[in-house]
């Protein structure tokens, strides 16, 4: 698996994972044009995304969301708080595209996604353990106000944790 930062911070959030030949976002706290400007910069056409993971509703990483969404037609993996609390951040968005996270998924059956509940000041703020088909684990948990034995668990045996 590979991971590239494309931001981090109050002006904006957007992580890159790449698995064979599935590629996702974790957040899109960019415009579209910043987020493809960045793709860029690692050499990732904006079209090899399959997903958009949001990890809570702030706007440091939903404001490019809804926007990218429509432009590639990409789905937008959510839940059904920040959903709900980052609507009108994330505006019209194709219903099919809208992909309220409960349990594990997957993308193209590729990456396997397992998201946990993270404790910060949102609606409701999740993490994502991410696996690849031979088995490389990825962590992720932005925004983190404190580790809890259940964000432990998620980072057991990873083979790479972002914080």
């Amino acid at each position: 698996m590979k991971l590239s930062i494309l931001g981090s911070g109050s002006s904006g959030n957007s992580i890159y994972i790449e698995s064979g030949d599935s590629g996702i976002l974790i957040d899109a706290g960019f415009s579209c044009k910043k987020i493809e400007e960045k793709l860029g910069e690692i050499s990732v056409n904006p079209c090899k995304i399959g997903a958009v993971l949001i990890t809570h509703e702030h706007t440091d990483h939903i404001s490019g969301a809804g926007i990218f969404s429509r432009k590639y037609d990409v789905p937008i993996y959510i839940t059904e708080k920040s959903y709900h609390a980052g609507k009108a951040k994330l505006g019209k968005i194709d219903e099919k595209n809208i992909k309220i996270v409960k349990n594990r998924f997957d993308i193209e059956q590729n990456l396997f996604i397992q998201p946990f509940e993270v404790m910060h000041d949102a609606e409701m703020t999740i993490g994502f353990e991410i696996k690849d088909r031979r088995n490389k684990k990825i962590a992720v948990a932005t925004d983190i106000g404190y580790i809890t034995n259940s964000v432990k668990e998620h980072f057991e045996e990873s083979d790479l944790v972002l914080i």
